[in-house]
């Protein structure tokens, strides 16, 4: 028994792994036959699911993953392998195709029909044109009925096949085969090409379109995965303090100060919520949180600004995350959107998001001086933010979550104040907040806060 793994994206994109055993597991843990990345692969649990042979066939088992399985965007449990599927660990996460080895089958002998002496075996005629094509459009009739996509291409190709056995001799029969094994490679191939092109358009069509525009597409795409976080006190107090988005189906990221805040709040009796934006469904209780073990709150600089909330439920939408090439093709002057849920304009009752635009001004690392690309992790922006937007998705032109916003810079001035009493004039110190100098933190950091 043996069975082919193909890596259609993530950080194994191009690998194809081929295995004997008969049970292979996946997960971004040490000791998994399939070991994902830890930074990379962040949809990916330590032990994410296993394909195993059972009764005679291969199957894919999710093993309670946090993130889980898709097909197409429904989410999966355990599904038999023909060779057909496309599963992502994690939805956006990396996708695998699995080839199984079909298990050989033992021919049965039929038994031979009695001929009477004076019966002869009738000729076999050849099979023209006209009759083929009346096989194969039988074969398409046969295959519509109440199918679609590639379920619908496999029923053709083995309805096609059916005729070719049950009217054809043994050399139209193997004609027949190889031709339909080539039509069947052809169509899987313009699928892909279709999709290639498709995502190709998306990103053609948005790179013409104005900030207000792209900003309006991501407001839409998206209005499903914002969360405004709330408290309650125990006399039944509720205040909104930070933004969250939905990376899988069971957790937000948010910031690491907002954890912070949470952990104090907890040790006075208060409890929390993740309420949708607009309305758009019933609040989840939030169970765990987790800050990012590099937070130091107590820092003159900006340090790992990421934490990660649990609740009690199943979110519906999540945000697309970018991946390491598109993280690094980031620059200073890329446009970027903030999606989040300003301190002045929060409603716990029925909270709604807004959408801010800016560019990038700088890439630093978080102690802001210069570094390599793969250590700028703290991005300079002039979106406009407030305190309620700490926690909000920072997207790129392309509707791609890029990092999380954190809060802004502060300037120093010293101004002269007059003595109320003598009136004597005194220079002081005043703190300001910077307006156009917010920051994110870059969301490959939000790698620990899943763990």
């Amino acid at each position: 028994m043996q069975i082919r793994i193909h890596h259609l994206s993530g950080s194994k994109k191009g690998e194809v792994q081929t295995f004997q055993s008969p049970s292979v597991s996946l997960g971004r843990k040490e000791g998994n036959d399939v070991i994902f990345d830890t930074k990379l692969d962040r949809t990916v649990s330590g032990k994410h699911a296993e394909v195993r042979f059972d009764g005679g066939q291969w199957i894919f088992a999710d093993l309670s993953s946090t993130a889980g399985s898709w097909i197409n965007g429904t989410q999966i449990d355990t599904i038999p392998l023909t060779g057909d599927e496309e599963i992502e660990l994690g939805s956006g996460g990396p996708c695998l195709r699995f080839e199984p080895e079909q298990p050989e089958r033992t021919p049965r002998t039929a038994a031979m029909p009695e001929v009477t002496p004076a019966s002869a075996p009738t000729p076999q005629r050849a099979i023209g044109q006209k009759t083929v094509g009346m096989m194969i459009q039988s074969a398409i009739t046969k295959s519509r009925d109440n199918q679609t996509g590639r379920v619908a291409r496999i029923s053709f190709v083995r309805s096609v096949a059916s005729e070719a056995v049950r009217h054809g001799s043994r050399r139209f029969k193997v004609g027949v085969a190889f031709l339909f094994v080539v039509l069947a490679c052809a169509i899987g191939f313009l699928v892909w090409e279709l999709q290639q092109t498709r995502a190709e358009l998306k990103a053609l069509n948005l790179s013409k379109l104005g900030p207000s525009e792209i900003g309006e597409w991501i407001a839409e795409q998206n209005k499903g995965s914002i969360y405004l976080l709330i408290y309650r006190t125990r006399t039944g107090f509720e205040q909104g303090f930070c933004t969250g988005f939905a990376v899988n189906q069971v957790q937000l990221l948010t910031n690491a100060h907002c954890i912070a805040q949470m952990a104090k709040l907890s040790a006075e009796g208060a409890v929390f919520f993740a309420a949708p934006n607009e309305g758009l469904g019933a609040r989840y209780p939030v169970v765990r949180w987790r800050a990012h073990p590099a937070y130091d709150a107590a820092a003159s600089a900006p340090t790992a600004d990421i934490g990660s909330v649990t609740v009690n439920g199943r979110f519906h939408r999540v945000v697309a995350l970018a991946s390491a090439d598109q993280i690094s093709a980031i620059k200073s002057g890329s446009q970027i959107f903030v999606f989040g849920f300003p301190g002045d304009l929060s409603n716990v009752g029925s909270p709604v998001a807004t959408i801010t635009n800016g560019v990038i001004g700088r890439m630093t690392a978080l102690n802001g001086q210069a570094a390599a690309p793969n250590q700028r992790y703290l991005l300079q922006h002039s979106a406009f933010t407030s305190k309620g937007t700490s926690g909000s998705p920072v997207f790129d032109k392309l509707g791609r979550v890029i990092a999380v916003n954190s809060g802004y810079y502060q300037g120093k001035s010293r101004v002269k104040i007059e003595h109320p009493i003598t009136g004597k004039a005194q220079e002081a110190n005043v703190s300001r907040d910077l307006s156009g100098y917010a920051f994110g933190i870059r969301i490959d950091l939000a790698n620990e806060v899943f763990k």
